[in-house]
């Protein structure tokens, strides 16, 4: 059976499409990204501007054409942090579904850090009986997630997502040691909730799902094509490597980070910030070892799916 998963996220709208098999089991045919900046704009001010609002629904008729194309038979698409928080949200979900015959549901930062979990574990299986942390940067929430092998121990959900840091900051070029301290102090504020979480689990590895540690992995490593088995779609990414690529990055003009092999154009305003998110996540919870998941909601989407299809 041929599965389709939409995932509506602020900065990205990401379409998979599968053939499912049994025992949960599913090849992917088609992974495809495009870039919308539904945020851009008006993310802060809680609406979808004109422009993004266009761009969204030209994303949705590419998208309608390739699930045609491919005689998907079962959809379900996801609207995450910018439809959720916005006044026109659920005018843009309706037109969607008049138009397109797609029926996007609007979810909560909980359900969406659950189908992350389910996505990342695919990728990577923890085996360690120590407790991990799981982060997902998207434009306008960021996911965090704290399992051991079995169960999620925690879970929260933050409007600290890189287009909305983005509309509030608005970093110089390069960005500046005092925007940097702004970024970190108002991370400081606003996941309270988080350090007691893991002040109480103690997680010493960090996964990041998709999105901006995609890029990382890109950056750091061109060319590297993860090998078969287990680790097929998760990579480590060394601590050493990681420390260089922030300097790097937080030293960098738009100009130079546009020219750098492996770095997309849509992702290469935001990943400064990203990548400030992640270096005091580690620091503040002392990670010792960082991995990369290339599964996120939408393969947790898709397993649970096939689950719920028998």
């Amino acid at each position: 059976m041929k599965l389709g998963i939409l995932d509506l996220g602020t900065n990205t709208f990401n379409l998979i499409i599968v053939d499912a098999h049994l025992n949960s089991q599913f090849t992917i045919l088609l992974d495809k990204k495009i870039a919308v900046k539904l945020g851009s704009g008006g993310i802060n001010s809680g609406v979808i501007v004109k422009d993004a609002y266009s761009r969204a629904m030209n994303a949705i008729k590419q998208y309608r054409q390739v699930l045609n194309q491919f005689e998907v038979e079962k959809v379900a698409a996801y609207a995450t942090s910018a439809i959720r928080s916005a006044q026109n949200g659920e005018t843009l979900i309706m037109e969607i579904r008049e138009k397109y015959g797609i029926h996007p549901q609007i979810i909560s930062g909980e359900l969406e850090a659950e189908l992350i979990y389910h996505g990342v574990k695919l990728a990577l299986p923890f085996k360690s009986g120590k407790p991990i942390l799981i982060m997902d940067i998207g434009g306008g929430s960021v996911e965090f997630i704290i399992s051991d092998s079995e169960n999620i121990l925690w879970k929260g959900s933050y409007k600290i997502g890189v287009a909305r840091l983005l509309e509030k900051i608005k970093p110089s070029n390069p960005i500046s040691d005092l925007q940097v301290s702004k970024i970190e102090d108002l991370l400081f504020s606003e996941l309270d909730s988080l350090f007691k979480a893991i002040d109480k689990y103690k997680p010493e590895a960090l996964i990041g799902s998709s999105g901006s540690f995609d890029t990382f992995i890109d950056l750091l490593y061109p060319g590297y094509k993860p090998g078969s088995g287990i680790a097929q779609a998760s990579t480590e990414i060394g601590i050493e490597d990681f420390q260089v690529l922030y300097n790097t990055l937080i030293n960098s003009s738009l100009e130079e980070r546009l020219a750098m092999p492996g770095m997309p154009d849509f992702r290469a305003e935001m990943i400064v910030l990203a990548i400030i998110e992640v270096q005091y996540i580690i620091k503040r919870a002392n990670i010792q070892r960082i991995f990369q998941s290339a599964y996120a909601l939408k393969e947790g989407a898709i397993h649970l799916m096939i689950q719920d299809n028998g």
